[in-house]
């Protein structure tokens, strides 16, 4: 049985609410040539190791007490200091855990079920252009993420997966994403009987370092809007998944140039992270939902929660303009409503400036990119956006 939307989650008394579905979302599929479909849960039972953990609830350790301590090692000590600290002769004349150096340590960690998407590293350059450290994107697949949240039993009495619209008498209410005019549209460009796995994005900048060089990054969290509000709000129930690390480093060139070759970093490393979530907005993936069956998902970004700054480097417009809409700095008092920015006509603007100009020499780049209201960056997020854009 599907849960109540939340929607419909209304007092007793509420007696005159009704609701009317999408026709043609949220099929169940049976694929012949697939093994039969397991949440994240059936996972986790089904481990090689699982036999062995019916005997001790804690293997590959030995017990609470070393599992305890590896989980401690692990959250709060670097690698270079669990190795001194594993090497200390106090280990000489007490007993030493199975563990011997980080690298057993982190081997054992592997083992355990349900550790989710492997992060990566990947070294990145910009063309022609040095920074003073190397370039590290530190990410895991944003469509693995997408997947693992999509499959957790835990949120199986929390999810939607039907766009739909709830009266009260004869006036219409609106609340979630499911509820909007948005999801109804984005439901009608999909096949017939496929899912929304809605994704929602959130990245600001933050100190990784104090006192101490400084070092910041852009760390890019995502959660899916199948899961009801109030749950991916909940610190506990960790709705929300860290994606990536984008690194912000210090590029060998003019201070002038030092923030757009940062955003161009920035947009090159947010379209690595979500290229196959991009793809699955396109072609859609058969995704295995919490109660253990196939659907066939498309994954559109609807939202990306951020501070104006960052705004304004997801939009790739000026200082002096709207993210989200048309107006420039000299009409943000007017009482007339402006169109939206859309990324179509962004991306085309920026296409058309591109046949022009080098868009790696700078400076006559940046010029022209400031009289468009445009910030410079040349390959955006944007670009090869899903068709399903937010409608």
């Amino acid at each position: 049985m599907l849960p109540v939307p939340q929607a419909l989650q209304r007092p007793p008394e509420q007696t005159n609410l009704s609701a009317k579905y999408h026709p043609t979302s949220g099929y169940h599929y049976i694929l012949p040539d697939e093994p039969h479909p397991q949440n994240i849960f059936q996972q986790m039972k089904n481990h090689h190791l699982q036999e062995a953990r019916e005997m001790n609830t804690w293997y590959p350790f030995d017990g609470l007490g070393e599992w305890s301590l590896a989980k401690f090692l692990v959250e709060n000590l670097s690698q270079t200091q669990i190795d001194k600290f594993l090497k200390l002769e106090w280990f000489q004349t007490r007993e030493r855990p199975q563990f011997k150096s980080k690298d057993e340590l982190f081997f054992y960690m592997e083992q355990l079920p349900g550790h989710g998407p492997k992060w990566q590293c990947t070294k990145l350059k910009l063309k022609g252009y040095e920074s003073e450290h190397p370039i590290h994107l530190i990410w895991r697949d944003g469509l693995e993420v997408a997947k693992q949240l999509f499959a957790n039993l835990v949120y199986a009495n929390h999810m939607c997966y039907d766009p739909h619209y709830i009266y009260q008498g004869n006036e219409r209410q609106i609340g979630e994403f499911w509820t909007s005019d948005d999801a109804w549209k984005i439901q009608d460009q999909l096949p017939e009987g496929a899912t929304i796995v809605p994704i929602i994005a959130a990245s600001d900048k933050t100190p990784v370092t104090r006192h101490t060089g400084g070092l910041e990054m852009h760390p890019l969290f995502l959660t899916i809007g199948n899961i009801q509000a109030d749950i991916c709000m909940k610190a506990t129930l960790h709705a929300w998944r860290c994606t990536a690390f984008m690194p912000t480093p210090t590029f060998v060139v003019n201070l002038d140039y030092q923030t757009l070759l940062k955003t161009r970093l920035w947009h090159k490393c947010r379209d690595l992270v979500c290229s196959n979530l991009k793809v699955a907005a396109r072609v859609g993936e058969y995704m295995v939902d919490p109660s253990a069956r196939w659907r066939y998902c498309f994954t559109p970004l609807i939202s990306h929660i951020s501070d104006l700054p960052e705004q304004l480097m997801i939009s790739c417009v000026t200082k002096n303009s709207s993210p989200v809409t048309t107006a420039t700095q000299k009409e943000f008092g007017n009482d007339a409503p402006h169109p939206p920015w859309n990324g179509t006509e962004t991306y085309t603007l920026i296409q058309e400036l591109c046949a022009r100009i080098d868009p790696w020499d700078l400076i006559p780049f940046t010029c022209e990119a400031k009289k468009l209201h445009l910030s410079g960056v040349h390959l955006p997020v944007l670009e090869k956006l899903e068709v399903l854009q937010s409608c």
